[in-house]
């Protein structure tokens, strides 16, 4: 087809440059005919030229079509139909010539909201459209179909003023803020109220604007036991004590909301309490009114007792809170509140009481004439009353309990009095009514009695303590050793045992103890010398010999844990042993490693070109080396080491090798293997974007469509342009010819 239409495109150029020579009407004619001829060539091609643009059509319908997976969008396939066609085979939810739509994401019910800062898109995994927030630090609520920052559930993320809750009926992944009415927000942070300024909180870093529990704002102090003055626009110290609800200011003065029994004096809130001898506690006008018991009063904002006993009657108290009673004849009000005798040379004063006309009574003591000890009182001494009896000591000034009946001594645990009574190796004395045991030689007190008691030749001193037993005081070089005998009897005698000057020698159970100084420790029997220094621990081996178990790092040199270490950070947790020699520091490297000033190196083998064999890579390791196969080569021998025997070439090309297509021939080489494609198929370059296969490497037809229809388009304006130009000059010829003709006719 191409090479007819370069020869009618001769031919009709030929047609118009033959007018130049004509000069018969025959030869005209013959011309005309031959023209006409090619008109309708010109003609065909203009049909040609419509097939092309219909074959365009088809080439961009093409472009719907599929050469590999690759080409259709999400996850679909690239199939071959019944016509040869290839088409995308498309997931659930996508459609499209190759799968572009995701159905959901251009549904009428707008899925995804309309928001800027997220976009529909298709999950493969569970083949739906989801909807994908531009910012990864947020998540889309489908409630409100709007990316927000998700919280964390039962957390306090979303403030006073939010819970974090996860909407399950319209299946959320994530939890989000629910906000009060009025409150917004990721985080529930913005109160409407607020940004509108319905309330003025003035400058005050200090002060924030909140919402209370009715949805009105106010103003909130940051700091505790503050609040907002609104007078001034600013946070104040503000406490009302224990027993208040609230603090605030109300027209720049301090007032306090006070709780059950509590009322406000101007400054806090106090409780409201009567004291011990009251019924009830009100407040009146600001008041404190106190109901009180009988024999009870109000006084100082107290119910106080009042009782005039039996010497008097009329108990009140003054405005100064004196109590005043009327007495009896004989009596007169005591400093004390009450009606007391008058004391003279027949009723005198008792236990150290001067009398006045009444008796002033020394502390301790009460009574008309001080005959009440206070410290008697409740029965201190029991109730065996024909034993004991409660005096009082003038010089403490406290009542004590003694025992009636001589020799006897008053027990506490008991209440009663008993008989002074040692035994028969002691005597008993009583010193400040208790009882003390006075032993022979070689006896000592054992609860109240004289028992013996001996700790053998080496003992000090031998004496018995309560819950303890027998008690050994011993020479030096000497300790208790306690004994059991028969499983119950216990005793205790001085036995041998010294430790040397650096520790202290005891019995435990019958083993001797020592317990050394500090940097000496106990080995067979004395205190020795036991110091590593700080950086490890001393101990004895089963010869008698000090050893140093030292830290990490640190070795035994001249006694001492001493820093020695040779491992290198470079080389992970590999640890080395190091020594010293003349006092210097020596590593022990192992083979593969070189010892320098400070640690072991790791020698690197590789760097011996002769290390691995041929077509093998070098691989440097800690102490040693490896040698792998170069890529597309494998090891002589699957049972050996690449480092033995070396390695081989893989000839990809057997069978045809990884070129399957039968439009292309596999040529092996070292260590790879080239797909060239036979002749009239190429294989396009990876930058075009076009026909390139890196799985199967396959070939593709050379494809003549665009050169030709190029060639075509050329073709069609070369004929355009070379016809009206031979159109112009046969006019021009035919007028000259005409002109001529009519000179020769005349």
């Amino acid at each position: 087809m191409t090479r007819r239409i370069f020869v009618h495109t001769c031919a009709l150029v030929f047609l118009f440059a033959i007018p130049q020579s004509i000069h018969t009407s025959g030869a005209l004619a013959d011309n005309l005919e031959e023209a006409s001829s090619e008109i309708s060539v010109l003609e065909s091609l203009i049909d040609e030229n419509h097939r092309i643009h219909d074959l365009e059509e088809s080439v961009l319908k093409s472009n719907e079509q599929c050469n590999q997976n690759t080409d259709c969008y999400h996850a679909g396939k690239c199939v071959t139909k019944e016509d040869g066609i290839k088409e995308c085979e498309c997931k659930n939810g996508t459609s499209g010539p190759l799968c572009k739509v995701v159905d959901e994401c251009v549904d009428k019910s707008n899925k995804c909201g309309s928001g800027k800062d997220v976009q529909c898109v298709f999950d493969i995994v569970s083949e739906k459209a989801v909807c994908k927030c531009n910012n990864s630090s947020k998540k889309f609520d489908t409630i409100t179909k709007t990316c927000r920052v998700p919280c964390e559930l039962y957390s306090s993320d979303c403030g006073d003023y939010g819970t974090c809750r996860r909407d399950y009926v319209s299946k959320n992944t994530f939890a989000f803020c629910s906000c009060r009415k009025g409150v917004r927000g990721d985080r529930c942070e913005t109160i409407d109220k607020c940004v509108n300024k319905e309330v003025d909180c003035g400058e005050d870093p200090t002060v924030i604007c909140a919402l209370n529990y009715n949805d009105v704002a106010y103003c909130k102090c940051n700091k505790s036991k503050q609040a907002f003055d609104d007078s001034e626009k600013v946070c104040k110290d503000c406490d009302c004590g224990q027993g208040s609800t609230q603090c605030s200011f109300v027209n720049g003065k301090k007032t306090c909301d006070c709780k059950g029994l509590y009322f406000f004096n101007g400054e806090k809130c106090e409780d409201c309490k009567c004291g011990q001898g009251s019924k009830s506690c009100s407040m009146v006008d600001g008041k404190k009114i106190c109901d009180c018991i009988e024999y009870f009063e109000h006084r100082l904002d107290q119910c106080a007792l009042c009782d005039c006993w039996k010497n008097g009657e009329n108990c009140t108290f003054n405005n100064a809170g004196e109590k005043q009673c009327d007495c009896y004849p004989g009596y007169t009000m005591s400093k004390t509140g009450s009606c007391v005798a008058f004391c003279n040379s027949t009723h005198k004063c008792q236990n150290g009481g001067t009398c006045n006309k009444v008796c002033q009574c020394p502390k301790g003591t009460s009574g008309d004439f001080c005959e009440k000890v206070d410290w008697c009182d409740y029965d201190k001494c029991g109730f065996y009353f024909d034993e004991v009896e409660c005096l009082y000591n003038e010089t403490s000034g406290e009542g004590y309990c003694n025992c009636k009946r001589d020799k006897h001594y008053y027990e506490e645990v008991t209440k009663r009095c008993y008989e002074c009574n040692c035994g028969d190796y002691g005597e008993c004395i009583l010193a400040y009514n208790a009882k003390v045991c006075i032993c022979q030689e070689g006896y000592a007190d054992y609860l109240l009695k004289c028992k013996r008691c001996d700790c053998g030749y080496a003992s000090v001193n031998c004496s018995f303590k309560a819950l303890e037993g027998k008690l050994c005081q011993c020479k030096e070089g000497y300790a208790q050793k306690t004994r059991v005998w028969n499983y119950d009897e216990v005793d205790a005698t001085c036995a041998p045992c010294d430790c040397g000057k650096h520790g202290k020698c005891r019995y435990d159970n019958e083993e001797m103890v020592c317990e050394c100084d500090e940097n000496y420790k106990a080995i067979q029997g004395k205190c020795k010398e036991c110091f590593c220094g700080y950086d490890g621990y001393c101990d004895f081996n089963s010869n008698g010999e000090k050893t140093c178990l030292c830290d990490k790092g640190f070795i035994p040199h001249n006694g001492i844990c001493t820093p020695c270490n040779c491992d290198n950070s470079s080389l992970g947790d590999m640890q080395f042993s190091c020594h010293f020699v003349d006092g210097v520091k020596q590593c022990d490297c192992p083979d593969g490693f070189e010892a320098t000033a400070d640690f072991c190196e790791d020698i690197n083998e590789c760097l011996n070109t002769s290390s691995c064999p041929f077509n093998t890579i070098c691989k440097n390791l800690p102490g040693t080396y490896m040698c792998e196969c170069k890529p597309g080569f494998r090891v002589l021998n699957e049972s050996l080491d690449p480092k033995d025997v070396g390695c081989e070439d893989i000839n990809e090309c057997e069978h045809n090798g990884t070129c399957i297509s039968d439009t292309c021939v596999c040529i092996n080489n070292p260590g790879s293997y080239d797909c060239v494609c036979k002749d009239g198929y190429y294989m396009a370059a990876a930058s075009s974007g076009e026909h390139y296969n890196p799985t199967y490497n396959q070939c593709y037809a050379k494809d003549y469509s665009k050169r030709k229809t190029s060639i075509i388009i050329g073709v069609i304006l070369a004929v355009a342009i070379v016809s009206v130009t031979g159109y112009i000059m046969y006019k021009k010829h035919w007028s000259s010819s005409n002109s001529n003709s009519g000179l020769e006719m005349r």
